[in-house]
């Protein structure tokens, strides 16, 4: 599906962190794309998944990064030297969570605001 639909930028969830440079990355570097895995240092060992994203080498290069709880944040800049930032987030599914749910997106904007970006 991501071969025959090319999209410039990918953004994944649930990405088991083992199985991210074994078999996720060589796969879409095949096809072209480059990209990060968010580094949670607060994540528990129970919890071996996060969010990952990637762009289309030749389209976009890697600014910046930066990951908190269930979001990660790339800024890339595109061939016209714009950049571009993306929030990759999986957010609280809880439906008791609302609160939570709002802070986490509320933290990943601010983050996002912070870069250097359009």
């Amino acid at each position: 599906e991501i071969e025959r639909s090319a999209p410039d930028i990918i953004c994944l969830q649930e990405v088991e962190f083992a199985l991210f440079e074994e078999d996720v990355m060589p796969a879409l570097v095949s096809l072209g794309y480059f990209g990060v895995m968010q580094n949670d240092p607060k994540r528990s060992s129970d919890h071996p998944a996060g969010n990952a994203t990637f762009w289309r080498d030749d389209n976009f290069r890697l600014q910046t990064e930066s990951s908190r709880s269930r979001t990660l944040t790339t800024v890339l800049s595109d061939i016209s030297n714009r950049n571009i930032a993306v929030v990759n987030c999986h957010l609280e599914g809880d439906p008791r969570q609302a609160v939570t749910r709002v802070k986490q997106l509320q933290s990943a904007l601010r983050q996002a605001s912070a870069a250097d970006h359009h």
